[in-house]
């Protein structure tokens, strides 16, 4: 009798090996999509506390804090956490892009993708005093 050979053949490893190199390489791109989504999301959330803390100043100062000097302690008193500061540069202006005050009071928080960074392809976002919500210039997030 004859003993069967035993063992895996060259062209079976290489066919493993491309399946499982088409395999990584779809589950890189669905986990990259989910970290820009994930960052974005970051950057959404803080620009809601913007917003929030936004409301409260204007009932003390009967105006919106705007300039680059709004997220100070002596105004809002946030500080941006350093995963949406490493993406993203954050501008708290007024509805026009001012720094000054406006008439009447309004302002909007602007998260700007840093360039080169993962976040680039992103857009920009934007909220207004009214709520209004962007995304690289198309209307919601």
């Amino acid at each position: 009798m004859k003993a069967s050979p035993k063992g895996f053949t060259l062209v079976e490893l290489m066919v493993v090996i491309a399946i499982v190199g088409i395999l990584a390489g779809l589950a890189f791109t669905s986990y990259d999509a989910y970290t820009i989504r994930a960052q974005r999301s970051s950057a959404q959330s803080f620009m809601m506390q913007v917003a929030n803390k936004q409301a409260q100043y204007i009932l003390d100062a009967r105006n919106y804090a705007v300039g680059s000097d709004a997220l100070d302690s002596t105004k809002l008193n946030l500080t941006a956490p350093a995963n949406v500061t490493n993406l993203y540069d954050i501008a708290v202006e007024t509805a026009a892009g001012g720094t000054t005050p406006a008439i009447p009071p309004t302002f909007r928080v602007r998260a700007t993708p840093k360039p080169g960074g993962k976040q680039a392809s992103d857009g920009e976002l934007i909220l207004t005093n009214t709520g209004a919500k962007t995304k690289g210039g198309v209307s919601g997030w």
